[in-house]
C-alpha cells in the first residue's frame, strides 16, 4: 500500500512539472490530486479550466468532487449537471456525494444512495448482457457514416479469411439499457468453412482487425444461425460477401 501510494505521489509531482498536457494526463491528475491531496488550488485549477469549457462533463464532476472534499456544498450542483450532460458519471458522481451528505446527516444522502444502487445495479446487469452473445439479439442498422463502411468494406474485402462467405454488421439492442452502444459482426461461412469446423478461426482473425467501434463477432452457426436471418432482413449490414 505504502509503494502504491509513493507511486501515485511522484505520478502527481511529475504532471504538475508538465508544462503541457494530454487531455488524459489533465484528467489523470486531477484524479490523482483529489485522492491524494484536495485543496483550494485544486477547485481553482479546475475552476480555471472549466471557465473556457462550460459544458464539459468531466471537469464539472471534478470540479463539484474537489469542492465537497472541501466541505463546499456547490460541489453538489456541479456533480448533478456532470450527471445530466454525461449519465455515465452517475455512480462516481454519488460516490462523493452520498458520504459528503451522510457525514452532515442531510436526508438528502439517501435520495443519493438508491440513485448509486440503481444504475450501479444497471451498469452491472448492461455489462452482463453486452459481454455475452445468446442469438436471441434484436438486430438494427449499424448507423455508422457510409465513408466509414465504405473503408470497412474495403478492408474486409483486402482480408477475409478464406472460410468466410460473407460478413455483416449491425448495432445491437442492449436491454438492460436502451442508451448503451454495441454492435455485433456477424460472420457466415462457406459450407466448406462450416463442414470442417472453421468458424472460430476466422472469427479470430476478423476480431483482429481495426474496427471503428466496439464490435462483438458470432460466427452464424450452431446457436448463432438464427441471427444470420435478421443481419439478411437489414438492407445496409453487409459488409462484404466471398
Amino acid at each position: 500500500r505504502s509503494l502504491e501510494l509513493k507511486r501515485q505521489r511522484e505520478r502527481l509531482d511529475a504532471l504538475h512539472a508538465q508544462p503541457e498536457r494530454s487531455e488524459a494526463e489533465r484528467y489523470e491528475r486531477w484524479r490523482l490530486w483529489l485522492q491524494l491531496a484536495p485543496d483550494a488550488a485544486l477547485v481553482e485549477d479546475i475552476a480555471a479550466f472549466r471557465a473556457d469549457h462550460p459544458d464539459d462533463a468531466a471537469p464539472l464532476f471534478f470540479e463539484g468532487a474537489a469542492r465537497l472534499a472541501a466541505d463546499d456544498a456547490t460541489g453538489l450542483p456541479l456533480l448533478e449537471r456532470a450527471i445530466a450532460l454525461d449519465v455515465e458519471l452517475t455512480v462516481p458522481a454519488c460516490s462523493h456525494a452520498h458520504p459528503f451528505l451522510a457525514r452532515r446527516n442531510d436526508a438528502a444522502a439517501e435520495a443519493w444512495a438508491r440513485r448509486w444502487q440503481q444504475r450501479a445495479e444497471l451498469e452491472a446487469a448492461r455489462t452482463a448482457e453486452m459481454d455475452r452473445i445468446t442469438g436471441q439479439e434484436q438486430l438494427v442498422a449499424h448507423g455508422l457514416d457510409a465513408e466509414v463502411i465504405a473503408a470497412l468494406g474495403r478492408r474486409m474485402r483486402a482480408g477475409m479469411p478464406a472460410p468466410v462467405k460473407r460478413v455483416y454488421l449491425a448495432r445491437r439492442i442492449v436491454r438492460a439499457d436502451s442508451e448503451a452502444r454495441a454492435w455485433l459482426v456477424g460472420v457466415e461461412l462457406s459450407w466448406w468453412g462450416r463442414w470442417r469446423g472453421k468458424g472460430g478461426k476466422a472469427t479470430r482473425e476478423l476480431a483482429a482487425m481495426e474496427w471503428p467501434v466496439p464490435v462483438m463477432l458470432a460466427p452464424l452457426v450452431a446457436q448463432f444461425r438464427p441471427l444470420r436471418k435478421k443481419f439478411r432482413a437489414l438492407p445496409d449490414a453487409e459488409l462484404a460477401r466471398r
